[in-house]
This record gives structure tokens, sequence and C-alpha cells, in this order.
């Protein structure tokens, strides 16, 4: 039986998914099995696949990234469990480092680590850290559920689960599909487990145009993350405890659907700019207040205004990378 299981699910993505399985085989731990689920593409996946005979790969129909993962899970065997999603790769000693960190925690359900982001060509933009931790550190589930009513700043693709942990939660929520279900599994599991934070670099996830991230209905979205919010509020004693901060999280969750929203729908960006002031209004004083009002004056600015600021900033300051929320 494997120690880990490494789950890559995928949709129309051949032009990337190589590069994901060969970030599992170039681990440095090697005592894994690796599943790709397809969860209907139309494009070139299976030839992509047909060079890697050793994998296991399972076919279902478009159901959502929720219901492929969850296949996934049904196939393996591992006691622990990642997800990488198929535009994204792992550092070659991703597995090495989650294993032994769950191996010296028993305690610990999770682990989750820094992750570079990187563009459509592999360009790394910036790197993502906690907002709360400095270093390698373990704590307490409800406290890292606090940071994200705040920020979230954990991404499945550099996380490592243990596969108990995993079905105690429930595993996804198929109906969620595409939006907030990774948020919603974290949150469950994290009010059942302590955590760990891993203070380095595991992962580098990908942001290009077909992101399922930044194509979302806004009701979809607002639905989901709302979902969310009633997990964390209706439960007996985080709901208690974090009370005071339930407009802060819906603040930050209809900020993040604007900034998703941002250049691909204006409109939509807008009304969730407005939302999220809406229930929180002293966000304005915050610097990601500030953030807002900015990205809301270029969204009602012509294009011509919005490419002259752009070119103006970059005399001064040089290409800004536009980061991950």
């Amino acid at each position: 039986m494997p120690k880990v299981s490494v789950i890559i699910p995928t949709y129309n993505r051949a032009w990337c998914l190589r590069n994901a399985i060969e970030s599992v085989l170039a681990q440095t731990f090697q005592d894994l099995e690796l599943l790709v689920i397809d969860d209907g593409s139309t494009d070139e996946t299976v030839e992509v696949l047909a060079s890697f005979p050793g994998i296991e790969y399972y076919r279902q129909g478009n159901r959502g990234v929720s219901a492929a993962r969850n296949t996934g899970v049904a196939h393996t065997q591992g006691e622990y469990i990642v997800f990488l999603d198929s535009d994204d790769i792992l550092m070659e000693h991703a597995l090495q480092i989650g294993v032994d960190t769950l191996d010296k925690n028993p305690q610990v359900g999770f682990c989750y680590g820094q992750f570079y982001i990187m563009d459509e060509a592999g360009q790394v933009l910036g790197l993502r850290r906690s907002s709360m931790l400095n270093c390698s550190s373990t704590i307490d589930g409800r406290e890292q559920i606090r940071e994200l009513l705040y920020t979230d700043r954990i991404r499945l693709s550099a996380m490592m689960s243990r596969r108990h942990v995993l079905k105690e939660a429930g595993l996804f929520n198929e109906d969620m599909r595409n939006i907030a279900e990774d948020l919603d599994l974290i949150v469950r599991m994290a009010k059942i487990c302590d955590v760990a934070y891993i203070g380095q670099p595991i992962a580098k996830l990908r942001r290009h145009s077909g992101c399922l991230s930044l194509n979302h209905n806004g009701r979809s979205a607002e639905k989901a993350y709302l979902a969310v919010l009633r997990e964390i509020f209706r439960d007996p004693l985080l709901g208690c405890q974090f009370q005071p901060l339930r407009r802060v999280a819906q603040f930050n969750f209809y900020r993040i659907i604007a900034l998703y929203s941002y250049g691909n729908d204006m409109k939509l960006s807008r009304r969730y700019l407005k939302k999220a002031l809406s229930v929180y209004p002293r966000g304005l004083l915050e610097p990601k207040g500030l953030e807002l009002l900015y990205i809301y004056g270029k969204s009602i600015s012509p294009p011509w205004a919005r490419g002259l600021a752009r070119n103006i900033r970059g005399c001064f300051f040089g290409k800004v990378p536009k980061q991950a929320v």
C-alpha cells in the first residue's frame, strides 16, 4: 500500500497536464500512487496520458472538479492524500516535506505550505505565505479558520491531508462544483483537527485565462461563499467565537468575487465592490478597502484611460504582475 496518493483532476488541460504529472514523478519521495481523473475532457488529454503508462486513469462525465476529486479518493489506497490541480506543479521535495510533517505530528489532520504564483508560460510572479505565521508551525484548527475569514492562503495543490480526516469531514460538496469547494472542505476539516503550516514553497500555481476561479457566475460564487460562512457561523462553538468577524468575512468574500470578475465583467465587479463596502463600510479605512476604491475607479474609466495608467505606472515602477487574491 502506498504512503501517499496524488490525485490530479483534469478537464481540457492537455496543454499543461504533462507538467503536473512530471512534477509528481520527479518527487524525491517515491512511495506513492498517481491517479488522473478525467472529468469528461474533449481535448488531447488521452493522448498526453498515453506517454505515462504507469498512471492510473479514470474517466467520468463532466460533473465538476469536486466530483472528480471524490472519485479519486474512492480509488486511492494511500494514508496521505494530495490533490494537485492539472495546471499546477509540485516542487521536488513537496511530498517528502508533507510526509515528514504529518508523521511527526499525529494530532495534525492536514498540512499546507507556501506556494508560488506563475503565469501561463511558467514565469514566477510572486509568493504566497500565511498572513499570521512566519515559520513552520502547528496551530489549532479554529485559529486557521479565523485566518480564512480574512484571507484564503491555503491551496489544495500545496496541501497534504490524512485520508481518515478527509472522510470524517465528508469530502467535497459536489453541489458546489468549481467555486469555493476547497475552502468549504478546509473549514470542515479544520473544525476537527489541528493544522500544520510549512514555512517554505512546495508548489507552483498557474494563473491563466482558463482558471476556474476567474470564470465564474457572480450569483453562484456568492451562494458558495455564503454557504461557507453558514458552515462557520451556524457551528455552536465557532459561531459564538467569531460572530464579531461576520461582516469582515462577508466583506472579504465579496471583495474576492469583485477582484476575480475585474477585467472579465466590469459590471459584476462593481456590483460586488459595492456589496463589500455596504456590509463593512469601515473596510474603506483599511488597505483592502483602498484597493477596492482604486479598482472601482479603474472599472468606470474608459479603456484608453486604463491603458494610459498602466503605461505610466510601467515607466516609473516597471511591470507589476497581477497577483492571486
